[in-house]
This record gives structure tokens, C-alpha cells and sequence, in this order.
């Protein structure tokens, strides 16, 4: 999505990004700058201070939903198939299959009754996310790559 954007926005038409220094929430914070800019010109009446707190909302949601899709990379995750019950998976799938993840939270009540102890999982689940298709508890659940 990001690059995407991206090709819409650099100055270069002909230029492709083909990775880099930095992680994907630098490169599309990078990417919001440049879209800054672009506003700021088109809206002038707009104070340098009111783009730089947008931009800053902008970028920790994009952060939390990384965190949301990849989980902790130096904490790997299987699920348990002891915690797949039809409460779970039926919540699962509901929550993938219609892309509304209001009842993630549900979701940490029924695996903790099915024998999930796993507090990552769990505080995940009840956190503020913001969730999307694609979570890392989701997806393994559901055991998608």
C-alpha cells in the first residue's frame, strides 16, 4: 500500500523502491512527510503545528497496526490445538470472514476458557489494537501464513 502510494508521490516517475535502510513504519513515515508537504500546499491556511500532530497520529497507527499483523518477532507464536474450540473458532472466523475484530476481545475470554495461558496472546486481544485482518492471534488461530 505504502509503495503504492509511493509511485504516486516521488519526484522521480521512473524511480522503484526496492527496499532500504530503516523498517516499513520509517519508509511510510517518510512517505507521510511527503504527503504533508502536498497538503500543505493545497491548504494553506493549515498551521505547520496541526500537520505535524496528524502526521504523528498517523505514523503510531501505522506502528500499532504493523504490530497488530507481525506480533513480536523475537517471541514466535504456534497455537495450540488444544485452544481451538468451536467457541474459538467460530469467533475466529466470524471476526476474519466479516473484518470486524470489535470482539477480539470476546476472543481473549474464550481462548482463556479453552486453556490459553499465553499472556501475550491474551493482553494482545484485550489491548486498545487497533485490530485488522491479518492479526498475528487471528491468522494463527486460523492457521494462515
Amino acid at each position: 500500500m505504502a509503495h503504492a502510494l509511493s509511485m504516486t508521490l516521488r519526484e522521480d516517475p521512473l524511480e522503484i523502491f526496492v527496499g532500504g535502510e530503516g523498517d516499513a513504519v520509517s519508509y511510510c513515515t517518510r512517505l507521510l512527510d511527503r504527503t504533508g508537504v502536498m497538503q500543505l500546499r493545497d491548504s494553506p491556511g493549515q498551521s505547520l503545528f496541526q500537520i505535524d500532530r496528524a502526521k504523528e497520529r498517523v505514523r503510531m497507527t501505522l506502528a500499532n497496526t504493523l504490530r497488530d499483523i507481525f506480533g513480536n518477532p523475537f517471541r514466535p507464536f504456534a497455537a495450540d490445538p488444544s485452544w481451538l474450540a468451536p467457541s474459538v473458532t467460530a469467533l475466529v472466523r466470524q471476526m476474519y470472514e466479516s473484518w470486524d475484530f470489535t470482539a477480539i476481545p470476546v476472543l481473549a475470554d474464550a481462548l482463556e476458557d479453552a486453556g490459553c495461558g499465553n499472556d501475550d496472546i491474551l493482553n494482545h486481544c484485550r489491548g486498545p489494537g487497533p485490530h485488522v485482518r491479518g492479526c498475528w492471534v487471528v491468522d494463527a488461530l486460523l492457521n494462515k501464513e
